[in-house]
């Protein structure tokens, strides 16, 4: 197993359930070979909002919609989603908040690209995200 590290950097304002926190961002050269396994998510919620958040993990860069804005993928789209994890039970650590989750997300290079794309929709509350968040993946 390796770990991937990936600091997620939304610059907006406060947003609501259903909008997006952060469009689709490249995690380069995620892949070390043609397939692989997401076994573990820590995500750290730097701005310590702690409000529902969905990961989205995507084969290609396709835009979920622009930031601050309701999700809009296309119908075409949503075929390159390898899945979706939802992140709603944080820990407190003062100044952030972090949840672990085990997972068990297959995913597959696409082409000659070796990357890996996500993005980030608010699922609840009003959250002001001026801080970043950062992905931790436990990949085989």
């Amino acid at each position: 197993m390796r770990i991937v590290r990936k600091p997620l950097n939304p610059v907006i304002g406060q947003v609501s359930a259903g909008l997006v926190i952060l469009d689709t961002v490249k995690i380069e050269g995620f892949f070390l070979g043609g397939l692989a396994v997401i076994r573990s998510i820590l995500l750290v919620d730097k701005a310590n909002r702690g409000q529902p958040l969905d990961i989205i993990f995507l084969r290609t860069n396709v835009s979920v919609g622009t930031a601050g804005q309701p999700i809009s993928i296309t119908n075409g789209d949503t075929d390159e989603i390898y899945g979706i994890e939802t992140f709603s039970n944080y820990k407190d650590m003062v100044n952030s908040k972090i949840q672990h989750k085990e997972v068990y997300i297959p995913v597959q290079t696409f082409g000659q690209q070796n990357d890996l794309w996500v993005a980030v929709v608010c699922r609840g509350g009003t959250p002001n995200y001026n801080q970043g968040l950062r992905l931790v993946m436990g990949v085989e």
